[in-house]
């Protein structure tokens, strides 16, 4: 049922999307200190081009000056069109490219305009992939260079190139997009009357640059080894249940995991909080019910985050308003929980919510005790299909 999960170790998916923050975080630092370097450079050369053209050589400084142009575009290039903008401005050159190709293959005005609009279409198809098989990138890199390289057979195939390269480009996508799998979940959809949230093919969202998490290595390292904790806890859930790790809603909230079984949908956050861990009473103000580890107060937006995370599961499944299908749990690593689940209130914008605190020792007993649906086993299959489609994978 699960395509994502096959032949994939679900240890090492938990807290991708965290080592994938950490990633980030170290190539921003490392773009830093490179766009330094070459600012530096960048000035030395102007320095030496204009001595050069003034009191030397002119040649020699207009050749300084273009060095210095190229190094300067290269620290534009290094520092802002990381990860996702460089495929739009491979798609955009592509698209460059191809119009330049098709015009000198002889091809007339409309088919030029059809070869520079093709390849930033095919491009921002791949990046806004509901579902990937190759990294985005990678598939947008060979999309983009796809219809240059087709357009090349211009002057011998005449304006059936464009034909041939609106195939391949088809081809292509329907290979990265995964078509068939989509099918596999609208299926599901409309057997368990699970609606699917409707999703555009272009995302603009998908071509910003990544900034920096702000947020300290160390921290990062502790989050992905509580995922890692709570995932080989979830390993020991019986057949009938389904779990994904490093999921992300279209809102751009990250999900730790989510576990479908017969009571519903769980939407779990994996926290390292060693202590002792107990409800405290709530004052005037306060956004619901606090929880204190050993004696002192956690801050209640971790679970206020945590609840519209799994209101934002709830809008996949278009369930807005209604009969809440998603639980939030918060999974609380090397803690002590005296009652083995804290239930603390809250206070969301749609009004009061429940965040259920739990060790990840006592985490698959809490799941399997939670009341059931009633639903069958093929509702519950179809239900995780759905979800597995609606909320793709992070890395």
């Amino acid at each position: 049922m699960n395509r994502r999960a096959l032949g994939n170790d679900a240890v090492a998916d938990a807290g991708a999307s965290f080592r994938g923050i950490a990633a980030n975080d170290r190539r921003h630092n490392r773009d830093r200190t490179t766009i330094r370097v070459l600012v530096v450079a960048l000035a030395a050369l102007w320095v030496v081009g204009a001595a050069q053209f003034f009191w030397g050589t002119a040649w020699n400084g207009v050749i300084a000056v273009f060095a210095a142009a190229a190094i300067g575009s290269g620290a534009a290039f290094v520092y802002a069109l990381r990860g996702a903008a460089t495929a739009a401005i491979a798609g955009l050159g592509a698209g460059a490219t191809t119009g330049w190709l098709a015009w000198s293959g002889g091809l007339n005005w409309g088919f030029l305009l059809v070869g520079v609009v093709l390849p930033p279409l095919a491009v921002m198809a791949v990046m806004s992939a509901r579902a990937e098989q190759i990294p985005r990138l990678s598939a947008a890199v060979i999309a983009a260079v796809l219809c240059p390289a087709v357009f090349l057979l211009a002057p011998l195939l005449g304006g059936w190139v464009v034909l041939v390269a609106g195939v391949a480009v088809v081809a292509f996508l329907t290979w990265q997009i995964d078509l068939p799998y989509r099918r596999t979940a609208k299926h599901a959809s409309l057997r368990s009357g699970i609606p699917m949230l409707s999703t555009s093919p272009f995302a603009s969202g998908m071509f910003g640059v990544a900034p920096p998490s702000g947020v300290d290595q160390a921290t990062l390292k502790e989050r992905v080894d509580a995922n890692q904790q709570t995932a080989q806890a979830l390993a020991k859930l019986p057949a009938g249940w389904y779990v994904f790790h490093s999921r992300a809603a279209f809102t751009g909230d990250l999900i730790d995991h989510v576990v479908v079984g017969p009571p519903g949908v769980f939407v779990l956050r994996s926290e390292f909080a060693p202590g002792v861990l107990r409800l405290e009473p709530a004052f005037d103000g306060d956004d619901g019910v606090p929880v204190a580890r050993d004696g002192d107060r956690l801050p209640m937006i971790v679970s206020t985050v945590l609840c519209e995370t799994a209101a934002a599961v709830d809008l996949h499944l278009l369930t807005p308003g209604q009969r809440r299908v998603a639980r939030a749990v918060m999974v609380a690593t090397d803690a002590v929980i005296d009652e083995c689940v804290l239930h603390q209130q809250t206070v969301v914008e749609d009004g009061d919510d429940q965040v259920d605190w739990v060790a990840p020792a006592n985490l698959v007993t809490y799941l399997k005790a939670s009341p059931s649906l009633r639903r069958s086993p093929e509702f519950v299959a179809d239900l995780a299909t759905v979800l597995d489609y609606q909320l793709p994978p992070v890395r």
